[in-house]
């Protein structure tokens, strides 16, 4: 392969593998959105992009809450007025909330494979794809901050880690409403 070198550290003939796995991560993330996209199917592109972009806002949210929690933090009757944290916590519940399901399918021992379509049977193709529970985190996040405004307790911090949870809750709220145009668009389409 022209271009590539073997390190001096490597034995003779080994091949450095990160370029490879650079590009079979490129193919995995965008490969499949240009399939669908070059064929015209907005709503196969779109559940695409929601499938691959939720995971990274969820691990996002998770590392900010639990940089919430390290001190120093404020007490916490004002972490539970703080928009950032708030979205953080409901994030996390809503998650254990929608994947309880797949747990428990897994040891219940429901089959993960249609026999005769050799397709994902329809209960892990609705949970374990994550457009369910992108629809579940968004409207945990839009309703922990209605119920914080309706009772009067948005109080923002005027610091980067909650700016950042507001701005990840925010996210999190557009994926919602992505995932119900998409749903709408489908139920339109069919």
């Amino acid at each position: 392969m022209p271009g590539w070198s073997v390190d001096s550290a490597r034995r003779p003939g080994q091949l450095a593998a990160v370029p490879i796995l650079a590009h079979s991560d490129w193919q995995f993330f965008f490969g499949t959105w240009w399939h669908f996209y070059s064929q015209g199917d907005c709503l196969q592109t779109g559940s695409s992009a929601v499938r691959t972009i939720w995971p990274f806002l969820l691990a996002w949210t998770l590392t900010v809450l639990v940089l919430r929690f390290r001190r120093p933090r404020p007490p916490r009757r004002v972490l539970m007025r703080q928009p950032g944290f708030v979205a953080g916590c409901a994030v996390t519940l809503a998650t254990a909330l929608t994947f309880w399901p797949l747990l428990v399918g897994l040891l219940a021992g429901i089959p993960t494979v249609d026999i005769r379509t050799r397709l994902p049977s329809r209960f892990w193709a609705e949970l374990g794809t994550g457009d369910g529970a992108a629809e579940a985190i968004g409207l945990a996040v839009v309703t922990a901050w209605l119920t914080l405004i309706l009772t009067r307790g948005w109080h923002p911090e005027p610091t980067w880690i909650d700016r950042l949870g507001r701005i990840l809750g925010v996210c999190w709220i557009v994926l919602f409403l992505a995932c119900g145009m998409l749903r709408a668009a489908s139920i339109l389409r069919s």
